[in-house]
């Protein structure tokens, strides 16, 4: 290791990274990034907002220079959480395990203990059921970033509701809706989305035609839900993967900020055609690697040609 590696803290000295990153407690991690989604709602919350027009963004709810820092401070601290978890599950957790075995036998109420050995081990379900609790605030956080769940919801009205195409209607066309203003300058457009996205989307707003809430709610936990089951997709595909590997790549996806932001604040479809393209990895072939014959083929006679030649 260099000096100026020492000088900066990233080795392995008493402060350094590396010694650090190892023995940072999953839990640690998980309350602190819990605690950055609910400071998340605080800022943004959907409730109060969520049926005024115009539509909110980030300097609504931020319009000093103070709170958009925060913000962005919140957002750095997310990430910097993010990736000390996954170099967490990265290192070798041997020498951990037993430190943390240790410690599991000090608590005596056996569900207690279980629930602290869940915690303080990683594996899918640790992942998929933290990341879960990392989404119910965001189930009532505002779509800052994108506010297409509206038209989603909007252009579900149209199949649910009045039983056209949106791919021959625009919202426009329905005049008295009452959550047409909330459709903005895309009320005269008609879908730009799939069919299976605006089936979906039909499906979903089936479920709650008058109530714009519930049905914002609907399209978040689909978004929700298909997050966490291509996490499930990755963690098979690396299956061949060493267990520490797998899991932390896993880890990588469900765990990501801007995913969760994006997927569950937001409910932006795109997780639906990633989901496609999880799939399409999952299903294609693998390649075997041919062996190598046992003895390398004898070489002609030609080969030594060139030792005769000028």
């Amino acid at each position: 290791m260099s000096d100026q590696r020492k000088w900066w803290g990233v080795g392995s000295g008493k402060w350094g990274i590396e010694s650090l990153t190892p023995y940072t407690p999953l839990p640690t991690l998980f309350f602190l990034t819990l605690l950055g989604y609910l400071l998340l709602l605080r800022l943004f919350p959907l409730i109060p907002r969520y049926n005024q027009t115009p539509l909110a963004d980030v300097r609504t709810f931020t319009p000093s220079l103070g709170a958009g820092l925060a913000y962005g401070l919140l957002l750095l601290a997310l990430y910097g959480l993010y990736g000390l978890a996954y170099q967490r599950l990265q290192t070798s957790q041997k020498d951990h395990a037993k430190a943390q075995r240790r410690k599991d036998k000090l608590v005596l109420f056996a569900p207690l203990r279980l629930c602290v050995k869940f915690f303080n081990s990683a594996s899918l379900p640790f992942i998929l059921l933290t990341t879960a609790v990392f989404a119910l605030p965001l189930l009532f956080t505002y779509p800052i970033n994108a506010n297409d769940v509206y038209r989603y919801f909007i252009r579900g009205r149209i199949t649910a509701v009045y039983a056209t195409s949106p791919y021959s209607q625009p919202p426009a066309s329905f005049a008295t809706d009452p959550y047409l203003p909330l459709a903005g300058e895309w009320a005269d457009a008609t879908s730009p989305y799939s069919p299976v996205w605006e089936l979906t989307a039909a499906a979903i707003t089936h479920l709650a035609p008058d109530n714009l809430l519930l049905g914002l709610l609907l399209f978040k936990l689909l978004g929700l839900g298909l997050h966490l089951l291509t996490a499930v997709l990755i963690h098979h595909i690396l299956k061949p993967q060493p267990t520490h590997n797998r899991l932390a790549a896993t880890l990588l996806w469900a765990w990501n900020p801007a995913l969760l932001l994006f997927f569950v604040t937001d409910a932006h479809n795109d997780t639906l055609m990633l989901l496609w393209l999880t799939l399409g990895i999952l299903v294609l072939p693998t390649p075997h690697t041919p062996h190598p014959p046992p003895h390398p083929p004898p070489r002609p006679a030609l080969h030594h040609a060139p030792a005769f030649l000028p």
